[in-house]
């Protein structure tokens, strides 16, 4: 309804009041009737007429399952109204289920038909038959190589070189080397072209072309570096470096000796014994000594400081008889268990000189052997004995050379 302001009439239609000529005031909304207001409402009118329609229309789709389809009430209705309940609306709801479905089912089959071709490796080119072989001789060849090496202690296959600690041994011509305690050895075997474990080998053959000359430590002790392979099926060593070796033990007996008085050095007197083909003498026993004794006290050399074929290193205290080349060799002489002990002049060795006609301190580093009342004593002293103790050894110096 709309009326006047003015003159408060109502009108049901228009938008100018006919007596005052103002326009009309809308009751509802409370605002001035236009025009093209009244055209909007005309037009809500309609439009809420239309929905309304669409929702009796719907509410009768959704509902035409449950209701007979022929009642008395049906056959009335119109042949209008027949036709719109054929028709329906398909609710979005059921659409997106409908979808939900098919996706999940499509899913589904995906699934089985991959865990049914899975485990089938996609078709692949075949090699040829020389491939194959060559494939499978790799596969053998691998399997060889795979060595169980838990109980090698010496691998001497993937080193170059090992250490090994034992003794060299002649045997019927042959040089060989006895190891300290039996190895399980791995190495290379030229027969078989590959590695071998070789179970408790307690001795190798010495290789000729040893880089050491092993003939000369035959009887002794000794750690060496060195490489051991299988040849023709014997265990070869082949030595490339000494890491310490027993020095040589003495030719023991009752050799020729000869006795020399001559003020001199005890270098000297070592290479005059080598240049006539002997040593500077090594007593090797206790009856070595005696008779040496026996030999001395028949020459009436008792005033004599006879150089001996033993010294010590210079910031050592242990006295050794040396070889021909001065190498040290044998048993300590000055401690432990050697038959020398008995023999030393008391307190000595003392390692230097302090007393007698010495100017100062005097390094004793070499071996002589001297007589005090009567009896020849073991003794430590200079290198130089006539030429630091003038006034008293000058005259009185000699050396004895030892032949075999």
């Amino acid at each position: 309804m709309k009326k006047c302001p003015l003159c408060g009439q109502q009108f049901e239609e228009g938008t100018m009041c006919p007596s005052c000529g103002i326009l009309l005031i809308d009751m509802d909304t409370n605002q001035a009737v236009t025009p093209e207001s009244g055209k909007k409402k005309i037009r809500k009118k309609k439009q809420e007429k239309e929905e309304k329609a669409e929702k009796e229309a719907d509410t009768a789709n959704t509902e035409w399952d449950t209701e007979p389809l022929f009642t008395p009430e049906t056959s009335k209705k119109s042949e209008s109204s027949r036709e719109s309940s054929r028709s329906f609306t398909v609710s979005p709801i059921l659409v997106i289920m409908a979808a939900v479905i098919v996706v999940l089912i499509a899913v589904l089959i995906f699934v089985i038909v991959r865990m049914g071709s899975g485990s089938d490796p996609e078709p692949v080119a075949q090699p040829d038959r020389l491939s194959v072989a060559g494939m499978e001789a790799q596969e053998d060849s691998s399997a060889q190589d795979e060595v169980d090496l838990s109980a090698v202690d010496i691998n001497a296959y993937e080193e170059s070189y090992v250490t090994v600690t034992g003794e060299v041994v002649e045997e019927s011509g042959t040089l060989l080397f006895v190891f300290d305690t039996p190895h399980n050895i791995y190495l290379y075997d030229d027969y078989e072209d590959t590695g071998v474990v070789e179970m408790s080998v307690s001795r190798a053959m010495v290789s000729a072309d040893s880089v050491i000359d092993l003939n000369a430590y035959v009887g002794r002790g000794m750690t060496l570096d060195c490489s051991l392979a299988k040849d023709d099926g014997t265990i070869m060593l082949t030595a490339v470096n000494i890491v310490s070796a027993e020095p040589a033990q003495d030719n023991t007996g009752i050799h020729q000796y000869k006795v020399v008085v001559e003020d001199c050095t005890w270098e000297q007197a070592r290479q005059r014994s080598a240049d006539q083909g002997g040593y500077l003498l090594r007593i090797s026993s206790a009856e070595e000594y005696n008779y040496i004794v026996d030999m001395l006290n028949s020459g009436s050399y008792k005033s004599t400081h006879f150089y001996l074929g033993g010294r010590r290193d210079a910031s050592g205290t242990e006295y050794y008889w040396v070889d021909e080349e001065n190498n040290f060799m044998g048993d300590c002489l000055n401690q432990g268990g050697s038959w020398t002990g008995s023999y030393w002049y008391p307190d000595e060795p003392s390692f230097y000189d302090t007393g007698s006609d010495a100017s100062g301190s005097i390094d004793e580093d070499v071996m002589n052997l001297f007589c005090v009342s009567g009896t020849w004593y073991l003794n430590d002293s200079a290198s130089d004995l006539a030429g630091l103790y003038p006034s008293l050894l000058s005259g009185k110096v000699g050396y004895i050379i030892e032949f075999e």
